[in-house]
């Protein structure tokens, strides 16, 4: 096999033990999306280090970034730190405002294990994340857009897990949309002089970014005193992945006890689709409902009952006890949420047991989803609290 072939087998090994991990640590309790966006931050890693994304090692470049910066930065925490932060920036910026990252993009989001709730929060990324220099206020829970003027609350839930501005401090950042608020998934502390804002804020919003992106670069150059690339790139690869596997071995220790909300859905103890001895399909379609917390505080919940109701007394024999339910209540989700045209045609069979309730219920029943139109809300009703 070739040393390209031995590369990309490497990448596949390195990027299913991300996975793993990935789930292991969710399934602890970690903040879900939270994880998702360090995992993408470190799959770009893997392309970059292992994979050799060309395109992306290009970009990276332009700001003053190589695949081998790890290795030759200085050794001080803090410049570390930032080195980081300004990284996960550019990643950021390459998959959601390049072309060449559209299709890195897409790849990363086949790869992540998401159900479809939150593989729509997540394929929102590269239309709603938002990149600014911002202004710390109050507390520095709430950040102000310096060219919109436009403040963004932040979770204080989450910003241990960042180290926040101070009040009336400046930083570029990435904001991801959450369900009521923003989470800065890369924040680097940077002041411009008056001339500079005003003189960034007179371009376009392309520009703006692409200028906040060269300050930080070169605010980054001046800290660090890196030597130039090495003439035989090839000599470095070993050295590289273990620093890359180290960090991703680590990558998720410090979240095993952060707070959130875990599922009480196990293996032993999930929403059965089983009619008990004596039990109408009435009766039935009540219970599963009540099981399911996000149901509980929907406004129109007779209709959505008498719609299973429907569904379970013509097709009786699609429901028994050993079927887990909570495919069938996500695949009800679906029904009753305002999706936009692409989500929609996205929904096909690819082996989800909620895709094949979705589809077969749209089959089967046009006319009766119709009727539930009038009562669908939009996707953040049914996200979970963060």
């Amino acid at each position: 096999m070739t040393k390209r072939g031995n590369e990309h087998r490497y990448f596949e090994k390195m990027s299913t033990g991300l996975k793993n991990e990935l789930l292991d640590t969710i399934d602890q309790g970690a903040n879900p999306y939270l994880m998702y966006a360090l995992s993408m931050l470190n799959y770009l890693g893997l392309h970059q280090n292992i994979a050799r994304d060309a395109d992306l090692n290009h970009f990276m470049q332009t700001f003053q970034f190589s695949a081998y910066d790890d290795l030759m930065a200085p050794n001080d925490p803090n410049i570390q730190e930032e080195r980081a932060q300004f990284a996960g920036m550019l990643y950021g910026f390459y998959l959601w405002r390049t072309s060449r990252g559209k299709a890195l993009w897409q790849s990363f989001l086949k790869w992540l294990p998401l159900d479809l709730r939150k593989r729509q929060q997540v394929d929102l990324w590269d239309k709603k994340a938002h990149f600014s220099l911002f202004e710390a206020q109050g507390l520095g829970f709430s950040l102000k857009d310096l060219y919109s003027n436009q403040e963004f609350i932040l979770p204080s839930h989450l910003m241990e897990l960042v180290d926040p501005l101070r009040p009336k401090e400046r930083g570029i950042a990435w904001l991801l949309p959450l369900k009521d608020s923003w989470f800065p998934l890369c924040l680097l502390p940077l002041e411009l002089s008056d001339q500079q804002l005003a003189s960034f804020k007179q371009k376009d919003i392309s520009q703006w970014e692409q200028s906040l992106l060269q300050t930080g670069a070169d605010y980054l150059a001046k800290c660090s005193d890196l030597p130039d690339l090495p003439a035989e790139e090839e000599d470095y690869i070993d050295q590289i992945t273990k620093e890359f596997i180290a960090e991703i071995d680590d990558l998720f220790e410090d979240f095993a006890d952060f707070p959130c909300k875990h599922s009480a859905k196990t293996k032993e103890n999930f929403p059965s689709l089983g009619l008990t001895v004596g039990q109408s399909p009435a009766e039935f379609a009540q219970r599963l409902l009540k099981q399911d917390a996000a149901f509980r505080d929907f406004p129109h919940l007779d209709c959505v009952t008498a719609f299973v109701t429907q569904v379970v007394t013509t097709y009786p024999e699609l429901f028994f006890a050993k079927l887990d339910g909570t495919y069938f209540l996500d695949a009800l989700r679906m029904l009753l949420t305002k999706l936009d045209s692409y989500f929609e045609e996205q929904i096909s069979d690819n082996g989800d047991t909620t895709f094949f309730w979705y589809l077969f219920l749209t089959e089967h029943f046009p006319q009766e989803i119709a009727n539930l139109a009038p009562y669908k809300v939009p996707m953040t009703f049914w996200q979970e609290e963060d």
